[in-house]
């Protein structure tokens, strides 16, 4: 791939460089917000470039997510949840304090592609006393909006015969088997532990829970061309959040990159949010024929994917809507992740 460097391809560089620099956003995540300063948190998230905050005040969103309305969902009024535990795992509740933003959602690629990432932050309007899987003292999963707003839109889509990989508190499951869509759901999961919880407390209160298989196996051994050939939608959520994630999915699709829309991978924007700016460096690097690299190992290695992946480009790219699709197009960059590097 070539780099044919425009007026406009330069402007959209100077554009991305300064959003790569910017941290803005960062700083409203875990503010304390009010009924008195809700507005006024509003317009300086606007100033500072949150995404769905850029129209008419009019339509802006509310920060506030109402605990009771939450609570009033299908998996918290089906299942009746016990504090139990075995081995290092164990049921349990921990209360979530109002008033506090946190990211609702997985990480929202720029809309103009122009790496000024966003999030859609939101805070509770009372303390919701939500259920936790533990492993010692770490939470594995839990029933808070964030997890629920990343994985119903996922379950929804979902059709024919599903394979889900990691268990937890079984709520991906739940909602598929929702789904008139979904025929059946088989878990895989590999901690006894967690499926001993599951099948004692939480199996039996699933709607149509004889479409329900739980197979105690590795997402390794599975995720193959002939592990996933049964399925029609496959998800993996067996990483606790981005910081772990990407690792995880690296490895699995340098095993098999399924179809586009076979495969379906918990907060995948927020596990990718670094690849696309990775890939405007290498690009900014090629357009000015100069080398790229990275101190750090892990960034270097990905970069070594990106620049393998575009060699085999034979393209003269001149328009900056082609940088902007490379840079953000999702079966391009579970392309990198797949492939192998020295």
């Amino acid at each position: 791939m070539k780099i044919q460097r425009t007026p406009e391809i330069d402007a959209f560089f100077k554009r991305c460089r300064t959003h790569l620099t910017s941290d803005q956003k960062n700083r409203f995540v875990g503010k304390t917000i009010t009924k008195a300063n809700h507005d006024a948190v509003r317009r300086q998230m606007k100033a500072a470039g949150f995404a769905e905050l850029q129209g008419e005040a009019s339509a802006w969103p509310s920060l506030w997510i109402s605990s009771h309305a939450f609570q009033q969902r299908p998996y918290p009024q089906t299942i009746r949840w016990e504090r139990l535990s075995t081995g290092d795992f164990r049921f349990d509740r921990l209360k979530l304090n109002a008033g506090e933003l946190f990211n609702a959602q997985a990480i929202v690629m720029d809309p103009q592609r122009e790496l000024n990432e966003s999030m859609v932050l939101r805070a509770l309007d009372e303390p919701y006393d939500a259920p936790f899987l533990w492993q010692g003292d770490d939470a594995w999963m839990m029933d808070v909006p964030s997890e629920a707003f990343t994985i119903d839109p996922l379950a929804q889509k979902a059709k024919g015969h599903v394979l889900a990989i990691g268990l937890g508190i079984g709520y991906y499951p739940f909602m598929a088997l929702r789904n008139p869509q979904v025929i059946d759901v088989t878990v895989i999961e590999k901690a006894p532990e967690v499926i001993e919880l599951f099948e004692s407390v939480l199996h039996a209160q699933f709607p149509r829970p004889t479409d329900l298989k739980i197979i105690e196996g590795d997402a390794f051994d599975i995720f193959t061309p002939k592990g996933l050939a049964p399925y029609d939608t496959v998800f993996v959520d067996i990483w606790r959040s981005a910081d772990d994630g990407y690792p995880l999915i690296e490895a699995l699709l340098g095993q098999v990159n399924p179809p586009l829309d076979k495969l379906d991978l918990w907060i995948e924007d927020s596990c990718f949010e670094f690849m696309p700016s990775l890939i405007f460096l290498y690009f900014e690097a090629l357009a000015h024929h100069r080398p790229v690299s990275h101190r750090d190992p892990f960034y270097a290695r990905q970069l070594r994917k990106i620049d393998a992946y575009f060699t085999q480009d034979p393209s003269v790219v001149s328009r900056v809507d082609e940088l902007k699709y490379r840079m953000y197009d999702r079966s391009i960059l579970r392309a990198i992740a797949a492939l192998k590097v020295d």
